[in-house]
């Protein structure tokens, strides 16, 4: 199966997938030292109060994990303190915190992709059950 050329050149690759193969060749020349991305320093907090983000989401638990794509049962044992979120996981919650709403808006331009990778790979582990 080929890639069908267009009018512009693009070779049939969507505008996301153009914007994606351009940032991993600014990636590859900055590692390099063909270019100088400007970088940021963050600092993760050890701890994450998943509950009080999501109290001043004023949301629900089922509310909080649908919009943000987390399995409500582990959203419920983050709170209760028997699991904690991960590196990855704090930061996505620190977004969250400081802009919920650009997140929305993020997770409805990609459509529900974040949801159907994880629910991808908990299938293929045999760990799907079923929840987004």
């Amino acid at each position: 199966m080929g890639v069908r050329t267009t009018d512009n050149g693009t070779k049939g690759r969507t505008k996301f997938g153009l914007e994606v193969e351009q940032s991993a060749k600014e990636i590859l020349a900055h590692v390099k030292g063909e270019a100088k991305l400007p970088t940021r320093r963050i600092v993760l907090p050890n701890e994450v109060d998943v509950k009080r983000i999501r109290t001043r989401a004023r949301m629900s638990q089922a509310e909080f994990a649908r919009a943000f794509c987390i399995n409500p049962r582990t959203l419920q044992e983050w709170e209760q303190g028997r699991r904690k979120p991960d590196a990855t996981t704090r930061a996505y919650l620190a977004v969250i915190a400081k802009n919920r709403e650009a997140v929305k808006r993020w997770r409805g331009e990609c459509g529900s992709w974040v949801c159907h990778a994880g629910r991808e790979r908990r299938r293929a582990s045999g760990r799907y059950t079923g929840i987004p």
